[in-house]
């Protein structure tokens, strides 16, 4: 079962589906159904697959086969300046608005430089990018400040939605006598598994001596 950290605690995360069948909910119980998205003007995906590629190959053909530890600070910042301009040159395409290209930007640019640090510290042995990019994740999350009533077998639930870096991920259900986590993906960000897979790649080919 996935863990989130929230105020410094980790938390468990149930499945939506474990979830509504433990307390015999219907299928539209989620996030959806307490702030659903609206998908008017969003930027789309479906036929950038050939851009988003391009841009890949760009960014991976700038890092050198080996360099420098301290040189890893600077390429940082041309890896994230290469990331800016090809994503602004295929967006034509994409349709993202000015905010979600400097938030996608910024994104890119504090994971390698968790990623630049986390080689730093250990000299050497090669961290786990899984471990540095789960904890960039966590350090996302956040609930929103809107509460919602739902009634449950005459309990009355408040709920707010859990917020990451990629969007909404799922439900804070306060009961009377437990606080649970809810994982619901329904509204997961199409970008999320691009840029999970990028910075996998970058991470990997950013070899020191």
């Amino acid at each position: 079962m996935r863990t989130i950290r929230l105020n410094g605690q980790p938390q468990p995360l149930i499945p939506i589906r474990t979830f509504r069948d433990e307390y015999h909910l219907s299928a539209s119980f989620g996030v959806a159904l307490f702030e659903p998205k609206d998908y008017t003007g969003l930027a789309a995906l479906d036929h950038a697959g050939a851009d988003l590629q391009r841009l890949r190959a760009c960014i991976l053909q700038i890092i050198p086969h080996r360099l420098p530890l301290l040189d890893l600070l600077t390429l940082n910042d041309t890896l994230q300046d290469a990331f800016d301009s090809e994503l602004r040159s295929i967006n034509p395409r994409i349709g993202l608005r000015e905010a979600d290209i400097e938030f996608a930007v910024a994104g890119f640019g504090d994971v390698c430089r968790a990623w630049s640090y986390a080689l730093i510290r250990a000299r050497g042995v090669k961290p786990d990018f899984a471990s540095v990019y789960g904890e960039w994740l966590d350090n996302s999350v956040r609930l929103s400040s809107q509460e919602h009533a739902y009634i449950c077998q005459d309990e009355t639930w408040v709920i707010r939605i859990l917020n990451a870096i990629y969007g909404r991920i799922g439900l804070e259900i306060r009961m009377q006598d437990r606080t649970v986590y809810v994982a619901d993906s329904v509204y997961t960000c199409p970008a999320e598994g691009f840029m999970a897979a990028l910075l996998q790649e970058v991470a990997e080919r950013l070899q020191t001596i």
